[in-house]
């Protein structure tokens, strides 16, 4: 079932940037979500049959997610395409035995473990995970988006 790309921006941005849909949905009203934290991955999370945060997350020294927060000032919504609103800086690499790569980042709801990942977005070109290395992911970078966006 096909939706339209006005209500694919209003389920991006309740889910994004906490803005009800009139008559239809409105953000928790007693604990929602300020943050969301995005990770790095050497592949796709949702390959996992039962993908949560740490599928497949990059680990080096001083790694940690980054929280963006859930407002219009951390994504921007529009054309049924979520993407951040800045540039994402991860700490720089250290203490890496074997370089890899991050093919992949995850949007989830908590800052270490094995939280709820929401969505998963594929890093083109990938980013090098070597020792000096610093990862970023642009505001290019397409976070979550509707199949019926992708044709």
């Amino acid at each position: 079932m096909a939706t339209t790309v006005a209500f694919e921006d209003d389920i991006l941005k309740l889910i994004f940037n906490a803005t009800p849909i009139v008559g239809i949905a409105e953000d928790a009203t007693t604990t929602p979500a300020t943050e969301y934290f995005v990770s790095l991955h050497s592949e796709d999370p949702l390959i996992n049959p039962s993908p949560v945060q740490t599928s497949g997350e990059i680990n080096y020294t001083a790694y940690a997610r980054q929280a963006v927060t859930r407002d219009a000032t951390g994504w921007e919504v529009s054309g049924g395409i979520c993407r951040p609103e800045e540039t994402i800086e991860f700490p720089v690499v250290a203490g890496v035995t074997s370089p890899v790569q991050a093919t992949h980042f995850g949007v989830g709801t908590l800052i270490t473990g094995a939280g709820k990942l929401l969505f998963a977005g594929k890093l083109e070109p990938a980013l090098g995970i070597s020792n000096g290395a610093e990862p970023r992911i642009d505001n290019q970078a397409i976070a979550a988006r509707f199949e019926s966006s992708w044709a």
